[in-house]
């Protein structure tokens, strides 16, 4: 991407909650002109208009189709319902763009192998809504990690809890024609993929259980995964919790890092000290990165290649709790954006 670039035009396909949420980020990002709207829905279009005053003149359709053919666009921003990523994706990347995908990306590890080698063919950013790859406590762990400082990794545990089951009671998230999957599937794919992003390796096999407790989807799961490297690893997904919970942790045989709603603590070996609350580097949103690598002023931190063993590893889990037995991740050869 050119540095020389003045400003980026945004296009939005999907004008929902979380497109809000990324709205008010990318009207606060100097270089951007939030240039376009498509929903099928003119009311998500109308609400989206009345929050955000600024963009009561601009352009909406309800075919991201025509949108894409009548505007110039740098980029687009896709915050669909998950099973509606993948065609507004290939059809931005087939006009030019660069195209950022709300999590968890696309439904199957076929779609998003397809993605990022139509990304690569096309020079295009192709880019997935995992903001905690730019969190300043996540990039620290992962940087106390591989420094070697807390020895060899040997296990890590991450766990979510949050009140989903009710918060997201009447809604396309509990529809798994349209969100495939549960709290797995959505909030906890977060979890899943920042712990991938820690360990650095490959999965090679999970067993899980989940839990509908009379949903259509996984409100409860637990998940076992080793490694390729020999890590074992386990997921904690609570969906019908009182209150917000996150906490990751990695242990080493010199060390171990923890993650615990918003602070981190590093304990090592020898050391009569506890590191807590580390000098973290700032959060940064990803549509500011996505924006900043459009700009070719940064790379980005959660580029769509990097996705698909979440994607893998989440389909394996969904089969193991049918099976009600371990199931193996097949080794796969990297797509050709990787």
């Amino acid at each position: 991407m050119t540095t020389e670039q003045a400003s980026v035009r945004i296009g939005i396909i999907g004008c929902g909650g979380m497109a809000h949420y990324h709205i008010r980020e990318l009207l606060g990002i100097p270089e951007v002109e939030i240039a376009a709207l498509s929903d099928v829905s003119e009311a998500s279009i109308g609400r989206t208009r009345e929050r955000f005053r600024a963009l009561r003149a601009v352009p909406a359709y309800d075919n991201h189709r025509a949108m894409l053919a009548q505007e110039r666009l740098d980029g687009v921003l896709i915050a669909t319902p998950h099973n509606l990523h993948y065609e507004p994706a290939s059809h931005a990347l087939e006009a030019g763009c660069n195209v950022l995908v709300e999590k968890p990306f696309v439904p199957t590890p076929a779609e998003a192998r397809e993605l990022v080698d139509q990304a690569a063919r096309a020079g295009r950013l192709l880019a997935v809504g995992y903001q905690r790859r730019g969190m300043g406590a996540y990039r620290y762990m992962r940087q106390a990690i591989a420094s070697g400082r807390l020895g060899q990794i040997h296990f890590a545990n991450a766990l979510l809890s949050q009140n989903w089951l009710r918060g997201t009671k009447g809604t396309w998230r509990q529809d798994p024609t349209m969100s495939c999957g549960g709290e797995l599937n959505d909030s906890g794919s977060h979890i899943v993929n920042v712990l991938l992003f820690l360990i650095d390796d490959r999965p090679v096999e999970v067993y899980a259980r989940t839990d509908n407790l009379g949903a259509p989807v996984d409100i409860n799961s637990g998940l076992i995964v080793r490694f390729r490297n020999g890590v074992t690893a386990t997921f904690d997904m609570i969906g019908h919790a009182a209150y917000w919970h996150e906490q990751v942790q990695v242990w080493g045989d010199q060390g171990t890092v923890t993650y615990q709603d918003g602070r981190v603590t590093e304990r090592v070996l020898g050391s009569p000290h506890v590191a807590e609350m580390v000098t973290l580097e700032p959060n940064v949103a990803v549509v500011r990165n996505f924006v900043d690598a459009i700009l070719g002023r940064a790379e980005l931190y959660s580029p769509a290649a990097t996705v698909i063993d979440c994607i893998e590893l989440t389909a394996a889990a969904f089969r193991s709790a049918a099976l009600n037995a371990p199931v193996q991740l097949a080794e796969a050869p990297a797509p050709a954006g990787a």
